[in-house]
């Protein structure tokens, strides 16, 4: 079947969009996409054109935006497809950041085949809205391998193992592997020797980034594979460059590895500046350069302690430090509101600034997150000790340790809520400081200095004669 012309409505839509007529610039990108479902530069044009509308108007229609999604999910179970992912689009001009109606869409173009627009639509899942969807991601695998995309697949399957390390992704990234090799190999052999050896070159790619980069040496080979290989078969694929980035990252050389991982995720940002995980990308850069060189100059304020002009650098290097953390992670909360990392790391960085009262409403947010439940609780419950809010310390540090059977899980709320009873001063409070210190003495002797708490108060109690 002859490929359909789209090229006026292309135009069209983009001439709208300059004049800011998003309503028209949408019909337009829709109509095109009718003709053309495939096409995902039309497809990336509109979704960037439906957030642009929605963000400028300051609203979306919820109502509309679910009834539209409810007529999409209707369509896809009568097999209409194509017409459900018409449907989605439309939804989504109603809001734009809608994960369902994304992943319904990605859904409707796998049942046609469509699987290009389905990885891409996952792809956008996975890096904008929802990181850590352990689904999202295993689906997105399996769209690259069904594609010949080992590389993106075993990507998508080592990610999963970062979120929840009790995933068995073992046999997923081998198959991954082992068809892209096969694959590769296959095709190389019908196109001669220099095919051979690029495919050689891929598949010791593949066998490195599996199994992580560990040194320069490996990580410049790496780069070099990506620079001749990635970035001439997919130029327009900002994801690339957001990997060299990485890799440059790690870079045991860090002047290097700094020049270089800023020039790639720049790069990555041009090609993409919707990608809100580049912009995180380039904090943590500066972030670790910020730390880097401040253990420089602690070390030469350790091998100079009377140098008071070098300590008080050193202080106020690190004051600038915490201030651009802290604006950092303000700058994710706000971006990123669901992230339930963000909301914890910010809230340290506010415990350690004493800034409790903000401390204690990112964590809240933090503590609702499993993975980030015993920590941001824990924190939590320091911020209202320091506040002398003690019967509340208690509250959260309790609810930290609720329902956990390792003790290495409950040490650390544990001992500040000894400590918290501790501070309260009663002869009461002292005995209960004891006993929870004892428990932990029990255990673990080292722990900071329960060793000397346990005779300290042992002492106290027996000295109020009880």
């Amino acid at each position: 079947m002859a490929r359909v012309d789209i090229s006026k409505l292309m135009k069209r839509a983009d001439e709208a969009l300059n004049r800011r007529n998003y309503g028209l610039a949408i019909f337009n990108y829709i109509q095109a996409l009718s003709l053309q479902p495939e096409n995902i530069d039309a497809r990336g044009k509109l979704r960037a054109t439906q957030t642009r509308a929605v963000n400028e108007a300051g609203k979306g229609n919820l109502a509309k935006g679910t009834f539209l999604y409810l007529k999409a999910l209707i369509l896809n179970t009568i097999g209409k497809h194509e017409q459900a992912m018409i449907a989605c689009e439309h939804s989504l001009t109603c809001g734009p950041d809608s994960v369902r109606v994304m992943a319904l869409l990605a859904r409707s173009a796998e049942r046609q085949e469509l699987l290009e627009v389905a990885a891409w639509q996952r792809q956008e899942i996975a890096d904008k809205y929802e990181q850590e969807d352990i689904d999202n991601l295993w689906e997105l695998g399996e769209l690259y391998e069904s594609m010949g995309r080992g590389a993106d697949a075993v990507r998508c399957y080592e990610t999963i193992a970062e979120i929840d390390p009790d995933e068995d992704i073992g046999p997923a990234i081998r198959n991954a592997s082992a068809l892209m090799t096969s694959d590769t190999f296959a095709t190389a052999v019908e196109k001669g020797s220099h095919e051979i050896i690029k495919d050689r070159d891929e598949a010791e790619f593949l066998e490195l980034d599996a199994g992580k980069l560990k040194t320069d040496e490996q990580r410049g080979r790496a780069i070099k594979y990506l620079l001749e290989n990635e970035v001439q078969a997919r130029p327009d694929d900002h994801r690339i460059y957001i990997r060299l980035g990485d890799i440059c990252y790690d870079l045991d050389d860090w002047a290097k590895g700094y020049v270089e991982a800023k020039k790639h995720y720049l790069k990555a940002q041009e090609m993409n500046a919707t990608d809100s995980s580049v912009r995180d990308k380039l904090g943590d850069l500066e972030i670790k350069k910020i730390r880097v060189d401040l253990r420089e100059l602690q070390a030469k304020v350790k091998a100079t302690p009377k140098d008071k002009a070098l300590r008080k650098k050193y202080n106020e290097q690190n004051k600038a430090r915490i201030a651009f953390e802290v604006k950092e992670f303000q700058r994710r909360v706000k971006d990123q509101p669901l992230k339930a990392i963000f909301h914890y790391r910010l809230g340290e960085l506010y415990f350690q600034t004493k800034n409790f009262d903000g401390a204690i409403s990112e964590l809240q947010q933090a503590g609702k997150d499993p993975k980030f439940k015993i920590a941001a609780l824990t924190t939590l419950g320091r911020s209202f000790h320091a506040m002398e809010q003690y019967d509340m310390a208690i509250g959260q540090f309790e609810e930290a340790m609720k329902g956990q059977e390792l003790f290495e899980k409950i040490r650390d709320p544990l001992y500040f809520e000894a400590q918290t009873h501790e501070a309260k001063g009663d002869l009461e409070s002292i005995k209960i400081a004891l006993a929870k210190y004892t428990q932990i003495y029990q255990t673990d002797i080292n722990y900071k200095d329960v060793k000397a708490k346990v005779p300290e108060l042992q002492k106290k109690v027996k000295e109020a004669g009880g």
